[in-house]
């Protein structure tokens, strides 16, 4: 199972309608979330959401997804979108806490994670234009505006 921040996941099991009092991605807190049914709750994937099992406290006790969610990174914008050696470039998005790597082309860049919504990186003398990724939980985003490259001035 996988998905974005703010995606809409269903979680089945059962009991649910007798009382949920927590539902959590590997323990980050889900506070979005509905009891559909018995069988069922949908919840929305939190902003700082770190992939791993989905756990479910109610009346019944606790219970432990037998598969981890992975969240799946998401680059909304990357600034500036061209500069130099040195340059220091922001990447705003989503689901970038726990990243694992951030490369450019097939460099793999230093990064720091500021956030679930931002990493920063410095563009190394090594560096040439290409399209910019990050990967978290063997997961890997793209942008999806119209351009999917920094280029090196």
């Amino acid at each position: 199972m996988e998905g974005l921040v703010g995606t809409t996941v269903t979680v089945a099991g059962s009991g649910f309608s007798s009382g949920v009092s927590s539902v959590s991605i590997n323990t980050v807190p889900v506070s979005t979330g509905t009891v559909s049914s018995d069988t069922q709750i949908l919840l929305q994937v939190p902003n700082d959401a770190i992939s791993g099992a989905i756990t479910v406290t109610g009346t019944y006790g606790t219970a432990t997804s037998p598969q981890a969610f992975a969240v799946t990174p998401d680059i909304v914008t990357i600034h500036p979108t061209s500069g130099h050696i040195n340059q220091s470039v922001a990447i705003t998005g989503s689901g970038f806490t726990g990243a694992t790597a951030v490369t450019l082309g097939v460099l793999e860049l230093q990064y720091t994670i500021n956030g679930p919504n931002l990493i920063t990186v410095t563009i190394p003398a090594s560096a040439a234009t290409g399209e910019l990724v990050v990967t978290a939980s063997g997961q890997s985003s793209t942008m999806h505006s119209n351009t999917d490259t920094f280029t090196v001035d």
